[in-house]
Formats: structure tokens, sequence, C-alpha cells
């Protein structure tokens, strides 16, 4: 702690004796000197499509009226102001700005019998979501799963699912299979979740990590071989973290598009000796500035890409983003001179 200390003090001392001829500071110390306090407006701020985040907002505006009374994100699909915030590409938004603000991943669930484990391999995936698969009996899908019950029934494939997750599945299955795939599922607009709670018997839908695990249903784990089900890739959060050590990502004048690639080596998370196996469907949840661009708007997404927002988002079932890419997304945001 001691050491922390010393070079935040250190990092304080700098910012106020460096002159003009001295290096630029690093993005990292600008944005680390603008969270010590709190960009405060005197207006609420509606936020649409918060989806899996609603929660971790609603944690976040706890934070946020200790600091800024007159502030709070207000949750409505249906926003009637002059400028918002939006968490899902929508006709109603004219986009300001897009950056990440968290990381979610295409996932498979599942609802077949008493089964609540079950391991597939991308060939096998593939399979399924193009329909070449079809009853559960299937011997791709016995081979991979020697010990689940798996019976003549028919494979009930949902018809829909998130637009990023489509795009995410896609791009994996294409890189494993050598081939572009484009899957025979369309973009579903409904509550995710909902429609996972709506699945019949014998029924597969491709979603996402997140929207799985809140709903509390079987979660398919990828395996990493075809009809080896001793290569299963286990899921959980930190398969998310472990990603985000693999993403790229440009500045454009609408914000930063940020892209999962698999060449790059994962790196070792903190804490951890090794590295963790990555989520290869990994994507960013993005926050979109929609409407009127102004200091208000600006302000409440900043503080949902401070450390602490970033946190209690960590607290929910999402990945919060890695540090160099929340910098990089915080900059954006909320331009920062040395001067």
């Amino acid at each position: 702690m001691k050491r922390i200390l010393s070079a935040l003090s250190v990092a304080s001392l700098a910012l106020g004796t460096l002159t003009a001829c001295d290096p630029p500071i690093p993005a990292s110390l600008l944005v680390e000197e603008a969270e010590r306090t709190v960009s405060c407006t005197d207006a609420p701020l509606e936020l649409a499509n918060a989806g899996l985040l609603a929660d971790s907002v609603a944690q976040i505006n706890g934070t946020l009226v200790g600091s800024c009374p007159e502030m709070e994100i207000q949750v409505n699909d249906t926003p009637a102001g002059s400028s918002w915030l939006s968490l899902s590409a929508n006709e109603q938004c004219e986009a300001v700005l897009n950056v990440p603000l968290a990381i979610d991943a295409a996932a498979l669930t599942f609802y077949y019998g008493e089964n609540y484990e079950i391991g597939l391999s991308a060939e096998t995936i593939f399979g399924i979501l193009t329909g070449a698969i079809a009853t559960w009996d299937d011997p791709a899908i016995a081979a991979e799963n020697p010990f689940a019950t798996l019976g003549p029934d028919p494979i009930k494939l949902s018809v829909g699912a998130p637009a990023q997750a489509i795009a995410a599945m896609e791009r994996w299955l294409s890189e494993k299979l050598g081939e572009q795939v484009d899957l025979p599922i369309e973009e579903s607009t409904g509550p995710e979740v909902d429609e996972i709670y709506a699945l019949e018997d014998g029924s597969i839908r491709l979603s996402s990590y997140g929207n799985v695990t809140y709903s509390g249903y079987g979660i398919v784990s990828f395996l990493t071989e075809a009809g080896n089900p001793e290569s299963a890739q286990i899921w959980d959060k930190l398969q998310l973290d472990s990603a985000g050590t693999q993403f790229e990502w440009e500045e454009s004048e609408a914000g930063l598009t940020v892209a999962y690639n698999s060449s790059i080596e994962p790196k070792t998370l903190p804490g951890f000796n090794e590295v963790t196996p990555p989520a290869p469907t990994a994507y960013t949840i993005n926050l979109t500035l929609c409407g009127e661009d102004n200091p208000t708007v600006r302000s409440y997404g900043r503080y949902l890409l401070r450390l602490d927002s970033q946190g209690q988002i960590n607290a929910g079932v999402l990945s919060p983003l890695p540090e160099d890419l929340r910098v990089a997304a915080a900059v954006l945001i909320e331009p920062l001179k040395s001067e």
C-alpha cells in the first residue's frame, strides 16, 4: 500500500510541475487524476436498452448520488430528452459517439431433459445451428457427451439471437472451420432473458454468456477438439477477462471500434500464474451517446467509465474493460488536456 500511495504522490507532483518542454503526460495518468473528482450536472439523464446492466446501473446510481445529489441515470427504453445514453443500436438514436463499456461473449444455452452439462465442438455447433444436425442422439453429439442422456428427440433451434452474439459466433466458426460462415439466425429484439425462459424441452439457443448466466439455464461448454469431451472449456467470467487482453481497437470520429483478435497472445490475469483460456466469442457491450452532444451526456457517459463504476459492472454477470481500453474510451468521451 505504501508503494501505491507513493506513486500517486509522485504523479500528483509531476502534474503540477511539468512544463511545455516536458514529454506528454500518459493518458492513464490523466484519467487517474480526473477521477479524483466527479464532474456533476444538475439534471438526470435517461439510459435506453440497459439490459443486463440494469442492476449494475442501480448500484452505480447509489454511488453517483453520494457525489452529485441531483444526478441520476434513469433507465427508460423510450427516452424523451434531447440527449441520452443507449446500450444498443436503435432507430431513435442519432449517435454522437460510441465507446465500449463491458465485455460479453456469444454462448449457447439449452434445455433438454435432465441434462445440465453439454459440451460441443465448433463443428457440431455449426451442424446444429445450420440444421444439418437435427436430433439429440446424433453421433457427433453423442461422441462429445458420453455421459449425457440423449434420445431421438428433435432439436428445437431458436431462430433468434442478439445481433452481437450472431456476429461473434459467425466469426469464431469461420476461424475454426476455415470458411465463411453465415448462420440462418435472425436478430431478436425482445428481452433476451425472457426468450431463454420461454425455451421448451429439447431446445437450444444462441445467446450470450451474460444472458445465460443471468437466467440460470445450462450453458454449452466449447470443445477445443471435435469428438473429444476431455477438451471442454468450462465457462466462467475469467474467460471474458482473458479475452479482453486480446482486444484491438481503432479510433475514429464515431468513437472506438473494438474487435477480438484470436491471434493476439492472451495475457496472464492479475493474481494468476498461468494464462486463463479466453472466451473465443467475446465482444464488447457498447455505450452510445445519442441526440445532442453536450457536457451533460458526456459527464454521465464518463461516469460509467470510472474505475469504481467498472467495479460495479464486474459485480454482475458481465466483465469490465481491460484498463488500457477503459483509458482509451475515457479519454475519447471526455478529451483531457495536459496544459
